[in-house]
């Protein structure tokens, strides 16, 4: 949770946990939710995405991975957290 953000190459990132998730395993990521005006941090924050960006970038990674869900809401922190629910759908 909260790590994508950071990434400078998520997409690899991303392609390596593809390999590894076991076929039907899910991957869920949480990150603070672009906000319009600017970063929520500026200093840290590599990328911020909105729904349609992390959605478009992990559909990219492979015909294998497919986003079931996401959601726009406040788990708790101080940012409007973007949450996003893949699953691997082959071997």
């Amino acid at each position: 949770l909260d790590v994508i953000e950071h990434l400078p190459n998520p997409v690899s990132v991303l392609r390596e946990t593809m390999r590894i998730l076991k076929p039907a395993g899910k991957l869920l990521i949480r990150t603070p939710a672009w906000q319009y005006g600017g970063s929520s941090d500026p200093t840290y924050h590599v990328t911020e995405y909105t729904a349609e960006e992390l959605t478009r970038q992990v559909n990219a990674v492979g015909k294998d991975f497919a986003v079931q869900m996401t959601n726009l809401g406040r788990i708790g922190g101080v940012y409007r957290d973007l949450i996003l629910i893949a699953q691997r759908t082959s071997g």
